[in-house]
């Protein structure tokens, strides 16, 4: 019979490149790691391999190894890590980054990966061939997504273990509940806002047809439908919450509540998708990746 000694560290993989992105999400994984009674941190780093054989051409005047490399590209990363008391791991792939991550993440059976991305002012930065974004379309585990701070905007003072999290009453919203309740058995003590967002009624029709109590007793309602089966999770998993519902338009109103309740992160469950044909730049998801200051986990 397995006991509490028995359980395996939760694992966490972190992508690193030498950028300010990578680091970013570095700092991000120093102090969600630090919640956690037990955690083990992989650190991947990837040398694309037609760098690489530039780098290590016959008339080069000193072959670079590929671990000397990652030494280079992660030593802020490492430093990071290494101030905080966090262990790891280095890992050195060569290859096409999004697909060394996924290898890495199913050899070492990870719990969830960690990588940090580019804050995107307009859709048009949306780019899909990006490392980011083929592997939140690929893994198999819950992928964070951490973009480095905006410069001006005001530092924020967000808990890194209040959860805001989603819920519509569908299958992927309550794999996400799920996840913050694993995270919960894994050691970490998350605080979780969940909430429902109800889309709004024109004006015209609310203003003729609906009273501001009528529509308040809908929305009420919608969420106490949507969020039902998520409460009865999260009491079963021993997971403090609370619940809030607001009307709007679903990402710009997520990342709104987000802020105004000061949570560390976004939990958002998403359907896994089949295809690059089945990324859809207007999901909710991609766009509260593309609004969030705040790192955003999904779940599939």
């Amino acid at each position: 019979m397995a006991t509490e000694t028995d359980k395996l560290p939760y694992r966490m993989l972190v992508a690193l490149d030498g950028s300010v992105h990578g680091n970013r999400a570095a700092e991000y994984a120093a102090d969600y790691a630090a919640q956690f009674g037990g955690c083990e941190l992989i650190l991947v780093h990837v040398e694309p391999d037609d760098l690489f054989t530039v780098a290590a051409a016959p008339d080069a005047e000193k072959l670079v190894e590929p671990f000397d490399l990652a030494r280079r590209a992660s030593a802020t990363a490492r430093a990071i890590l290494d101030a905080a008391g966090i262990s790891y791991r280095l890992h050195t792939e060569l290859g096409d980054p999004a697909d060394a991550i996924e290898s890495v993440a199913q050899a070492e059976r990870v719990d969830e990966i960690i990588l940090g991305s580019r804050g995107l002012g307009q859709w048009k930065g949306l780019v899909m061939g990006s490392v980011a974004y083929r592997v939140i379309h690929r893994a198999s585990v819950p992928v964070t997504v951490v973009r480095a701070p905006n410069a001006d905007a005001p530092p924020s003072k967000a808990d890194c273990q209040r959860l805001l999290v989603p819920v519509d009453g569908s299958a992927p919203a309550l794999h996400a509940v799920e996840y913050v309740c694993q995270l919960r058995g894994a050691g970490f003590d998350p605080k979780v806002e969940l909430s429902h967002v109800t889309l709004p009624l024109p004006d015209g029709y609310v203003a003729d047809f609906v009273t501001k109590e009528m529509m308040d007793n809908y929305r009420s309602e919608q969420a106490s439908a949507a969020q039902s089966a998520a409460v009865e999770r999260l009491r079963e998993a021993g997971v403090r919450f609370s619940t809030h519902a607001v009307s709007g338009r679903a990402a710009e109103r997520i990342v709104e509540l987000a802020r105004a309740l000061k949570c560390g992160r976004i939990v958002l469950g998403t359907r896994g998708l089949g295809s690059l044909a089945g990324l859809l730049l207007g999901s909710t998801a991609y766009q509260v990746i593309h609004l969030a200051d705040v790192p955003v986990t999904l779940v599939r």
